[in-house]
């Protein structure tokens, strides 16, 4: 790394194109932390999906679903805030 530093450092003042990312040299040290947060993120939405969507192919919400606030968003948003 420190020899890419220098690399850029030199191309820099001269406003030359900077060398390619040594990505071959750390990749297998690199640690994917945003995978579990993605996962969830992913698995909550398709959840939400769920309990909105009807089980019939033609009908698009489960009855009682307000197709214009399906998850219920509008009506929360409006309600006044609590004190606590």
């Amino acid at each position: 790394m420190n020899e890419y530093r220098e690399r850029c450092e030199v191309a820099r003042p001269h406003r030359g194109e900077l060398p390619p990312f040594p990505e071959h040299l750390i990749v297998a040290r690199l640690d994917n932390t945003w995978h579990d947060s993605a996962e969830s993120i992913l698995n909550n939405w398709l959840g939400n999906i769920y309990q909105v969507m009807g089980n019939v192919r033609r009908e698009t919400f489960k009855a009682g679903v307000d197709p214009q606030d399906p998850l219920g968003l509008v009506r929360v948003l409006a309600e006044p805030v609590r004190e606590p």
